[in-house]
């Protein structure tokens, strides 16, 4: 399986869709089919999850933690802010409304991100703000992948 990885820069149109730049359209229609779960957590961003990798988030959540008050908080916002909706034939996908205005998306330079099975799209400056107030090094890496 191929994975979605780097970032491309775009603009919703006049409706609000995001067409999906060609390199990750490419990789979640071979992968994953056409159907997107739309959401977020905090609103500031928009989570893009083609659904068969979101059901196995939801089968976790179902599995290991029922009750849990983490899960049911988690459940809450990305149901709040969530909608299934499917890509088109041109590759776009609707962000809702109320999405597009939490994040300072209409009108604005976005940024898509690759994480492998879905992607993130941010307000570009809003995103460069982000990622430079939070330092990040090559030994966080490491310990992330377990070789330090």
């Amino acid at each position: 399986m191929k994975s979605l990885r780097g970032r491309e820069t775009v603009r919703l149109d006049e409706s609000g869709r995001l067409k999906i730049p060609a390199k990750f359209l490419e990789i979640i229609r071979e992968n994953w089919g056409n159907e997107i779960y739309i959401t977020s957590i905090t609103g500031r961003y928009v989570w893009l999850f083609p659904i068969p990798v979101w059901e196995k988030t939801e089968d976790r959540l179902l599995n290991d933690s029922p009750f849990n008050p983490k899960a049911s908080k988690f459940l809450d916002r990305v149901s709040y802010w969530g909608k299934s909706d499917e890509i088109d034939s041109k590759g776009r996908i609707l962000i809702p409304p109320y999405l597009r205005k939490s994040a300072l998306m209409d009108g604005e330079e976005l940024i898509v991100l690759g994480k492998i099975d879905y992607l993130v799209v941010w307000n570009k400056d809003l995103f460069e703000k982000e990622i430079l107030s939070e330092p990040f090094d090559e030994n966080a890496f490491w310990e992330i992948i377990g070789r330090k």
